[in-house]
């Protein structure tokens, strides 16, 4: 079909449209005869031909559908035409909640209830020429929104999908593709968590003895079964669309009739037919649903028909419940609210998995054993081997999929949607084969065995939804909320007209705690090998019944065996607990005894699961010491700073059957972190490691800091055969892991660092010390600038008493000070009141009185209420490990002497390793750590070194996009040749280069310290211009600036976030360039001037105005304009003239300053920042080249490592 043949004959249309005066006046049969037809028939559909063009087609149990287009006289989309002016805009409509946008208005539902998923018509539409919606029938999805006739043209490229030609090949579906769909449904979220706060609030008012986890029972439970209810009418299960909105127009018809009443009325109705826990009859349900106002139910249902539950595929419908998991009600001034509950979130590992992360998880371990079965079923069918093909596809009945900490069950979900994309190729595949055998013995008398066949190869596909919740999905959680919510997402899944639903709650999704059980070993139940047969017996009747009365009787019997049973296990548990039960204990032995025992109540030779998979909760050590003493007796991994999901990581790799697989989401701190190496040596010593996939600098988790990774292990010994496919990118042997540290890396990376640590000594057997930099726990009261310090001494009422202040106030850097090579001291002075202080305040009352100011905040910081031991005491004269009075982590005048020391300082956190050369008794905060004592100025050479850059990266930990933990133990680790007499003379180079590049990094920080201080003290700076000024062709010539030969080095629409801006000289111009978060930095313009001295002059105004300084933009910006308009250049006068006289007058003092001060030793003497910088730069480079000669290293390995760090 050609576009422009169609774009021509549209706009005539258009056109004709536009020309009529009285569109009121236009008849639905006028408009459908007149705009709809010639519009379907520009398309190339033939509107005469009733097989292809029906109008006025009947659907059973629906009734006519204005028009029905066919392929092969079988509708494909259903059209409902409309009049002129009869279709409403979709707008948000107001709600007692605020502006709600309604998925469907009553025109579109009436559309979507004509098509459905049992005819196989994906597509209706909605139209009166003037409005044209197209929906995903399936989903309910608007997949294309015409607003007014002119859209038509600009959105030709989808129009043209409508065509017969593109339907009839498929090519339709592109317009789904285009759709941008997000992991949760905001509106829907917050539509949920208004109905639970409104329901809650009358629940609490009408039944005021109920307490608060009764409440959210309550609310959950009514608020699930009007959800489950909605969903199915939508995914039309139930046989009548519009139920629940049938039974609230029958209450606003009648004053007779309680809304309550005939809801429960229609509750007890749906679990006749469909037999659900969720529905179930509930006495204390029913009585508090007549006590809630009508009005609250009504607005809620009608609420629930402004939201389309088609468009929910399970895993967004499953990550919006989690989502409104993570909020909590509360009662504060006697009112119930809701708030975000974060420590929940981050505690019970509740943050909704993103759907990619779910897929790669279980595509990864489940996937590869369903491929495994397919492939060798298909082989099977190919060759004519049916009864084996069905007897091996039956095997996937026993795959035993668990999530431990399952959440509202995303892991589960897309476990399901793979176990029955399988069954469906199993049964596109016999289908085939069915007509195959069909056509060959069409016409003949057809055997009784071939006709058996054709029944076989059906069998595996019976009742296999069920199959799937029942026999092969696990999951289990720690919140009677979320296990609830799983199963019903669960229970969706399965959801069929007329069908019952398998009850999964409280058989296969259970409530409990993963992390503790009362099974020490699983050999210890054998000698109740007769209860467990009977429970095995039980759980396989209770799973097949369907009788509600028959179905209890089992449960209790259950029951009573599981408790009996628990109550002997679980009393060992007394030793770490008061009461265990409160921790709610899970023993999946008994729980879940089929996966571990045989019928007989005996272990299975190969018992546990096949798959374990899921994003486990994440909650750091100090959160769980209630249960620190369990832990430590019962797993092999513990140590006393592990986060838990460690302990989930231990728990799942021992439930695994043999070549079974394991994938979590996790944070990636135990490939690294001290805590994680008990476990790190166990997985590498006893497991496979399949893959790793780092997320490190990607926001997987909204509202999380960590860093996470996926991890795909298989339960089976190591061999050295063994690789880690890493990042899906390349392959790495496992052997190569260490347990000190676990990098993933390619094999020339691994050589080369192999190399590193074969030459080089770690620094922790050198003759050096490194120490944290002093831990204030209150900066506001011990770090105070000059000015605060001058009164302080002020107010010292004796000479001595000055002195002796004086003494004990220090300069210190902060983190953001230190630069490779230099620092940038900013008249920063620390109180130093250390350990024992407090003895000896009435000698300083000066520090004493600023101090008392905090006296509040000083004495709620954790180190002054508690111990190390986390306790309160009250025999000394302060209840926690220090005085108040004191600076946190207790520090010795020993430790205070090392400061007294020359030292390599260097900033824990950040994006670039840069270690300074810092003199003595200038002192270093927390936010950094310190070495002293031998060989420093070597040392300092290598360490600023790009062999050591690299060699750190690929072991130390990477903290999101703030860039690297460059922790003591990540320091201590880097190896470092030994002074020897053969690379004495190497050595010496390094420090004689050193020695240079200090001078030059001083001297250039004196020239702009210099310049700031002359463009503050004469004036110069009186008003700032965005560089941006200068630039215009009516300022630039005045400036020296040729705009002719100035050139932007990017487009000037990209958009970015910018975080830091550089300058650079080069020749007789400027590079400005821009740096992000990700490290990369970017040349944005190059300002081309005619006068050196001008150029110099903006050279120090840029440099000064954007070195040390960050941006904290949150939202896209354009980034030249953003950089013109962000750098500010000092100005003297808006007079052009006179302001460049005053620059060079400005410079020439700045020259003579230079001039005063004697740099002999500079390699570059002069006042020039180009070429100062360009000095520093060479001078780098030859350090460079001597740590790569120092360390043996080849001109191929160079690259490989510069390669590395581009």
């Amino acid at each position: 079909m050609e576009l422009l043949k169609v774009k021509e004959e549209m706009t005539e249309l258009i056109e004709k449209y536009e020309g009529i005066d009285d569109k009121r006046s236009y008849s639905e049969a006028n408009v459908r005869k007149d705009f709809i037809d010639p519009f379907f028939k520009i398309l190339g559909w033939n509107v005469r031909d009733s097989n292809e063009y029906n109008a006025e087609e009947y659907v059973r149990g629906r009734g006519y559908v204005d028009i029905a287009l066919k392929i092969d006289n079988r509708p494909v989309i259903f059209v409902e035409a409309k009049k002129f002016g009869a279709i409403p805009r979709r707008e948000p409509q107001t709600t007692l909640y605020g502006n709600v946008t309604i998925d469907w208005t009553d025109e579109e539902r009436q559309a979507l209830n004509y098509a459905g998923r049992d005819l196989e018509v994906k597509w209706a539409a909605l139209t009166n020429f003037e409005k044209f919606r197209l929906f995903n029938a399936y989903t309910g999805e608007v997949v294309l929104d015409i607003e007014k006739p002119e859209e038509y043209l600009e959105r030709i490229d989808d129009i043209i999908l409508l065509s017969k030609e593109n339907v009839k090949g498929g090519e339709i579906d592109k317009i789904q593709e285009r759709i941008e769909r997000p992991d949760i449904d905001e509106e829907f979220l917050n539509l949920m968590r208004q109905w639970r706060m409104l329901l809650a609030r009358e629940i609490n008012e009408k039944f005021p003895e109920m307490d608060f986890e009764e409440i959210n029972f309550y609310v959950q439970r009514i608020l699930d079964r009007l959800v489950v209810i909605r969903y199915a009418e939508d995914k039309w299960v139930l046989d009548k669309p519009d139920q629940l909105k049938r039974l609230l127009d029958s209450y606003k018809g009648t004053d007779y009739v309680d809304l309550s009443s005939l809801l429960i009325g229609f509750f007890d109705g749906f679990d006749k037919i469909h037999n659900t826990k969720i529905f179930e009859k509930n006495e204390k349900i029913d009585e508090i649903l007549k006590r809630i106002d009508d009005g609250i139910l009504a607005s809620i249902i009608e609420e629930l028909y402004m939201q389309n539950f088609r468009k929910f595929k399970s895993d967004i419908l499953g990550n919006t419940y989690e989502a409104y998991l993570a909020t909590k009600l509360k009662e504060e001034d006697g009112k119930i609210k809701l708030e975000s509950d974060e420590e929940a979130r981050k505690g019970m590992g509740i943050y909704y998995t993103p759907t990619h992360v779910v897929e790669y998880i279980v595509e990864n371990t489940l996937g590869i054993k369903l491929e495994k079965i397919w492939k060798e079923v298909s082989r099977l069918l190919d060759n004519g081997e049916y009864d084996e093909a069905i007897k091996r596809f039956n095997g996937i009945e026993d795959i035993k999929v668990l999530d431990l900490a399952c959440g509202s069950g995303s892991f589960l979900i897309k476990a399901y949607d793979f176990f029955e994309k399988y069954y469906k190729k199993y049964k596109k595949k016999i289908e085939k084969i069915k007509e195959k055998i069909r056509k060959e013995n069409q016409g003949k008398h057809v055997k009784i065995t071939d006709a058996n066949i054709l029944n076989e190869l059906d069998r595996p596909l019976k009742n296999y939804r069920w199959k799937i919740l029942k026999k092969n999905l696990y999951g289990v959680d720690l919140d009677k909320a979320a296990a609830e919510i799983a199963s019903i997402n669960l229970m969706l899944k399965a959801l069929k007209r007329g069908e019952k639903l398998p009850l999964i709650l409280e058989e296969n999704i259970k409530v409990g705690n993963s992390i503790i059980t009362g099974v020490e070993n699983k050999k210890e139940l054998l000698e109740h090998a007769k209860e467990i047969k009977r429970m095995i017996r039980l759980r396989e009747k209770i799973k097949r019944e369907e009788d509600p009365e028959k179905k209890n009787k089992l449960e209790k019997e259950y029951k009573k065996i599981r408790e009996d049973l628990e109550e002997k296990i679980n009393e060992n548990l007394y030793e770490y607990f008061e009461n265990p039960n409160e921790h709610k204990p899970f023993n999946y032995e008994l729980e879940f005894p089929e996966v571990f025992y045989d019928k007989e109540g005996n272990l299975k030779e190969n018992g546990g699961f096949d798959v374990i998979i899921g994003n486990p909760p994440y909650r750091r050590q100090e959160k769980i010491k209630n249960i620190k003493p369990y832990l430590k007796d019962q797993y092999e991994t513990y140590t006393g700073t592990a986060d838990l999901y460690t302990y989930f990581m231990e728990r799942s790799l021992k439930f695994l059957n043999k070549k079974g697989l394991f994938s979590f989401i996790t944070s990636n701190k135990y490939t690294r972190a001290k805590y994680g190496q008990p476990i790190r040596k166990w997985i590498q010593n006893n497991f496979t490691i399949k893959k790793y996939y780092d997320y490190t600098g990607t926001k997987v988790f909204k509202d999380a800091t960590v860093d996470p990774a996926v991890i795909v292990i298989e339960n089976k010994p190591p061999t050295r055969k063994d690789k880690i496919k890493v990042n899906e990118s390349f392959y790495m042997p496992q052997e190569h892991l260490d347990e000190k540290t676990w990098t993933f890396e390619p094999e020339k990376t691994f050589k080369i660092k192999e190399k590193i640590e074969k030459i080089g000594k770690p620094l922790k057997e050198w003759n050096i010390n490194i120490y944290y930099g002093i831990k204030t726990g209150f900066n506001e009261a011990f770090i105070i600038n000059g000015q605060k310090r001058r009164e302080i001494l002020d107010a010292c009422r004796t000479e001595d008493e000055r002195k002796r202040t004086e003494k004990i106030i220090k300069p210190v850097l902060r983190g953001r000070d230190i630069k490779r090579y230099y620092y940038n001291w900013k008249d920063i002075w620390i109180i130093l009141a250390k350990f024992g202080f407090y003895k000896e305040a009435h000698l300083y009352p000066s520090i004493v009185k600023h101090l008392s100011k905090y006296e509040k905040e000083l004495k709620n910081r954790g180190q002054c209420r508690y111990t190390r031991a986390g306790e309160s005491q009250k025999s000394r004269d302060y209840p926690g490990q220090h005085h108040w009075l004191e600076l946190d982590n207790n520090p010795t005048e020993e430790y205070l002497q090392e400061f007294e020391k020359e030292k390599i300082v260097w900033q824990r956190i950040t994006q670039r390793f840069s270690f300074s050369l810092v003199p003595k008794g200038l002192y270093a905060l927390d936010s950094m750590a310190f070495m002293t004592n031998a060989n420093i100025k070597f040392l300092v050479g290598v360490l600023n070194s790009k062999l050591v850059d690299f060699y750190v990266r690929t072991y130390v930990h990477q903290y999101g996009d703030k860039g690297f933990l460059l922790s003591n133990q990540y320091v201590e680790r880097i190896p470092v040749p030994p002074i020897t007499k053969e690379n004495k003379n190497l050595v010496e180079k390094i420090e004689g280069f050193v020695d240079q590049i200090l001078v030059l990094n001083k001297q250039r920080q004196f020239l702009i310290k210099s310049f700031r201080a002359l463009v503050e003290n004469i004036g110069q700076g009186r008003m700032n211009s965005p560089l941006g000024q200068y630039l215009k062709p009516k300022n630039a010539p005045d400036y020296s600036i040729n705009l002719v030969e100035t050139k932007r080095l990017i487009d000037d629409e990209k958009v970015g976030l910018p975080r830091f801006y550089k300058v650079k000289g080069y020749g007789d111009s400027l590079i400005i360039s821009v740096g992000y978060d990700d490290g990369l930095v970017e040349d944005v313009i190059q300002i081309v001037f005619e006068d050196p001295v001008i150029k110099e002059f903006f050279h120090f105004a840029i440099a000064s105005a954007v070195e040390g300084k960050k941006k904290a933009y949150r939202s896209q910006k354009k980034i030249l304009e953003t950089l013109l308009e962000d750098i500010k250049v000092p100005r003297s006068t808006r007079n052009k003239k006179r302001d460049v006289e005053n620059i060079k007058a400005l410079m020439e003092i700045l020259k003579k300053e230079y001039e005063k001060k004697d740099f002999k030793d500079s390699p570059a003497k002069t006042m020039s920042l180009q070429v100062l910088d360009d000095k520093i730069r060479e001078v780098d480079e030859k350090i460079d080249e001597l740590v790569y000669k120092l360390y043996g290293f080849s001109e191929s390995e160079k690259e490989e490592i510069e390669k590395k760090l581009l």
